[in-house]
C-alpha cells in the first residue's frame, strides 16, 4: 500500500510540475499594463497569433509583446485608451502537458479596468538586449510627479502633466545572462520589468545587415492609411540576435512599425517589416528615415512621405512591396517552423526550418509509455507476490522483496 502512494504522489508531482503558470491581476487602472510571465510545458511554441483579447464577449484589439526570454514567456500588454470595462486576455489553440497527457485547451484570465487612472505609463513590459537600452514614460496625472527609477543605480525625475521622457539605462555593469527588474515607481505606481542582458557579443564576425531598398517613396490622399513592406537581409554568416528598428523624429508622427525588435536573423532570409502610414490632413511633403541597428552597426531607409488631396493608389503600388514566400528565402511549411513566420504573399513562410506537426506530441507520448511499464511492472510484482509466492519458497529477488 505503501508503495502504491508514493507511486500516486509522483504521479502528482509530474501533473503539478508540468501545469501552465499564467496570473494576471483582477483589476488594473486606466493607462496602465499587463506584465506577466507565462510557464508551462509547451508542444508548440507561443506566437502572437495564439493571444487573443475580449471585452466581455466581444472581441477587442490590443497593443501587446510576447517574447520568450530564459525558456519562458513574457507578455506585455499596454492598457493605454482602454475604457473601464470588463476583459479577458485567452491563451488559444495551445497544447501542453499535464503530467503524462497532453492538454488541448484555451486558457482565459479575465481582468477589470477600474475608473482610477496610474499615475505614469511606459512603453515597454520586458528586455532583452546586448546593449544599453531606453524606457519611454508619460505622466497621465493632472499634475507633476516624482518618478524613481532603478536598474544598477537608483536616480529620480520629476515629470510635469503630461511630459514623455526616455529614461536611458546602462548595461555596461549589469550582471550578463540572468533577468534583472527595472524598477520604476511613483506614489501611486509602480513597475518592475523584467531585463535580461545578452553576453558580450561574439568577436568572431562583424555583425553585417542591410535592407533590400535604400530608398522608399509613398504618395498618399490625406487622412487616410496605407501599408508599405520593407526587407531586412543578415549579409553575414552568422545569426544576429537582436536588431532594433526605430523610426525618425520625423516620421513618428504618422508612421507605425509592425516590429521594433528582430530576434535570431539568420542568414539567407528576407525578414520584413510592414510599415503603416497615416496621412495628416492638410498637403505636405515628409522626409525621415527607418533605422536598424545592432552591435554598433546601423542601416537607414530614406523614406519620402507626399499627401496629396483625392489621390489615389494603384494596386500596383499596394502590392509592390509584397514578396512570395521564395523570394523571402523560406519555406511553405505544413507542420511547425523553427524560426520566424512570416506574412508572405502566398501565405505564412517559415523564414527558417519545416518542423514535421507528428512530431510535437513526441515528449507525451515518451511520458505515457513510461507510466505504462511501470503500471505494468507493478502489477507484474504485485501477482507474483500473492499468487506464486504460496507454491514454493521464495528464491532470489523475490526472497530479498519478501524481506
Amino acid at each position: 500500500m505503501r508503495k502504491i502512494s508514493v507511486f500516486i504522489f509522483a504521479v502528482l508531482i509530474i501533473s503539478s510540475i508540468s501545469a501552465v503558470e499564467f496570473n494576471v491581476n483582477e483589476e488594473y487602472p486606466q493607462g496602465g499594463a499587463i506584465i506577466t510571465k507565462i510557464s508551462g510545458s509547451f508542444q508548440e511554441a507561443l506566437e502572437d497569433e495564439n493571444i487573443l483579447f475580449y471585452r466581455g464577449n466581444v472581441r477587442v484589439p490590443m497593443d501587446f509583446e510576447l517574447n520568450k526570454i530564459a525558456d519562458e514567456y513574457y507578455l506585455y500588454v499596454s492598457l493605454a485608451d482602454k475604457d473601464p470595462n470588463n476583459y479577458s486576455v485567452v491563451l488559444e489553440e495551445i497544447e501542453y502537458l499535464e503530467g503524462a497527457k497532453v492538454i488541448e485547451e484555451d486558457l482565459q484570465r479575465n481582468f477589470t479596468i477600474t475608473q482610477e487612472i496610474v499615475d505614469f505609463s511606459i512603453n515597454k513590459g520586458f528586455i532583452m538586449t546586448e546593449d544599453d537600452f531606453k524606457i519611454t514614460v508619460q505622466n497621465l496625472r493632472e499634475t507633476r510627479i516624482n518618478l524613481t527609477y532603478e536598474f544598477t543605480e537608483k536616480e529620480k525625475v520629476e515629470l510635469f502633466s503630461g511630459e514623455i521622457i526616455e529614461l536611458d539605462f546602462d548595461v555596461s555593469t549589469a550582471n550578463r545572462l540572468e533577468i534583472i527588474d527595472v524598477k520604476l515607481s511613483s506614489e501611486g505606481t509602480s513597475y518592475d520589468i523584467p531585463v535580461y542582458v545578452l553576453g558580450e557579443p561574439d568577436e568572431k564576425e562583424p555583425v553585417m545587415f542591410e535592407f533590400d531598398s535604400a530608398d522608399l517613396n509613398v504618395t498618399m490622399d490625406i487622412i487616410n492609411q496605407t501599408n508599405r513592406t520593407i526587407h531586412l537581409r543578415n549579409t553575414g554568416t552568422e545569426t544576429i540576435f537582436q536588431v532594433k528598428v526605430s523610426l525618425s523624429d520625423e516620421l513618428e508622427r504618422y508612421t507605425k512599425l509592425s516590429k521594433e525588435e528582430l530576434f535570431d536573423v539568420r542568414p539567407g532570409f528576407l525578414y520584413p517589416i510592414v510599415l503603416t502610414f497615416i496621412s495628416g490632413e492638410l498637403p505636405s511633403t515628409t522626409k525621415g528615415q527607418v533605422i536598424a541597428i545592432s552591435s554598433g552597426r546601423e542601416e537607414t531607409v530614406n523614406v519620402t512621405l507626399k499627401f496629396f488631396p483625392d489621390y489615389i493608389e494603384s494596386e500596383k503600388e499596394k502590392e509592390s512591396s509584397i514578396r512570395a514566400c521564395s523570394e523571402l528565402g523560406g519555406f511553405l511549411c505544413d507542420g511547425g517552423c523553427d524560426g520566424e513566420l512570416a506574412l508572405a504573399e502566398d501565405g505564412n513562410c517559415c523564414l527558417g526550418i519545416c518542423e514535421d506537426k507528428s512530431g510535437s506530441s513526441s515528449l507525451g507520448k515518451a511520458f505515457g509509455w513510461l507510466l505504462l511499464i511501470i503500471v505494468i511492472a507493478a502489477g507484474a510484482w504485485f501477482y507474483l507476490k500473492k499468487y506464486r509466492g504460496a507454491e514454493a519458497p521464495a528464491r532470489g529477488i523475490f526472497k530479498l522483496l519478501k524481506r
